[in-house]
């Protein structure tokens, strides 16, 4: 642990083992002998981030910024803290707005640096997973076990979606803002629903997704409360409302007479200027648009 190997020989390392992954047989010694390698991969980088913390909140110690060492100490626990309990699945520390423009500044190059070294090792590492996964869930599915391949399949996609992810990344354009860990860019330009959706894809990230009261009041915001389009839709079953995610639809701020299907082609939710949610048709309504990048979940 004293030394931090080159992201290309960690990978090395993660990928060998006896009898490699496809020497199992069931998706829980898949998923399990996958959680092991992540692990093996990340906690190296998480002893040298909190070096490199520590390091940082040395520097402001030293040079008597007593308020910014501890910002930093702060930091470096929560680090440190996960190096016990779950390190493959905690991301870089959510940065201190207060902490001071050169803090940001050392703790954004920190984490861009970071995040880099962790999409360069786990990339490689998702895809074997997806394709060994791929080819368990069609043994499965010809043995007749279709719950199990269900389940590989899920995991399947799970990896896949954060391969993705960490590929998409690096592409967030200038100018998009960060919030909740997302990454979130305002179109202010009027388009069609699918135009929008388009638009947000060809740039690697989709659609905005409110999921949470905290998060609609953000997107209220950002679209300086204009007509929006959002990444939810109807079209495959009337009146069972999906984000184009996949995430769970939990959370909505429908209209009180809404979602209404008038005219019977409203399938496309749409944030209105005067506030809440409501149901407007694809190509007659017109309106501007949010596109989200979701944060890889070990970034």
């Amino acid at each position: 642990m004293s030394r931090i190997l080159e992201p290309r020989k960690l990978v090395t390392l993660a990928l060998l083992g006896a009898g490699g992954i496809s020497a199992f047989a069931d998706v829980g010694a898949l998923t399990e002998k996958f959680e092991k390698r992540r692990s093996a991969v990340i906690v190296p980088l998480r002893v040298q981030l909190s070096k490199d913390l520590r390091a940082l909140e040395q520097r402001y110690a030293k040079s008597g910024d007593l308020d910014q060492a501890t910002k930093f100490k702060r930091a470096r626990t929560l680090v440190e803290k996960s190096l016990d309990g779950e390190p493959a699945k905690r991301g870089f520390p959510v940065i201190d707005e207060t902490i001071g423009e050169d803090g940001r500044h050392r703790m954004k190059r920190l984490r861009d640096d970071y995040r880099r070294k962790i999409g360069k090792v786990l990339a490689p590492l998702l895809r074997v997973y997806a394709t060994e996964l791929a080819k368990l869930e069609k043994s499965l599915t010809a043995a007749g076990k279709y719950e199990a391949a269900s389940k590989a399949k899920g995991e399947r996609v799970y990896a896949e979606r954060q391969s993705h992810l960490i590929r998409e990344w690096p592409r967030v354009p200038e100018g998009a803002v960060e919030f909740g860990g997302n990454q979130y860019l305002f179109i202010d330009k009027t388009s069609t629903w699918h135009k929008a959706r388009k638009k947000c894809a060809d740039m690697g990230g989709h659609l905005v997704t409110v999921t949470n009261e905290k998060e609609n009041r953000f997107v209220r915001n950002l679209s300086r409360k204009k007509n929006l389009w959002l990444g939810a839709t109807d079209e495959e079953k009337e009146g069972e409302w999906v984000w184009i995610t996949g995430e769970p639809f939990e959370y909505s701020h429908w209209n009180s007479r809404s979602p209404d299907n008038h005219k019977g082609n409203q399938h496309y939710a749409y944030y209105w200027s005067k506030g809440g949610w409501d149901d407007h048709s694809p190509d007659a309504d017109q309106a501007t648009a949010i596109c989200e990048w979701d944060k890889p979940e070990y970034y």
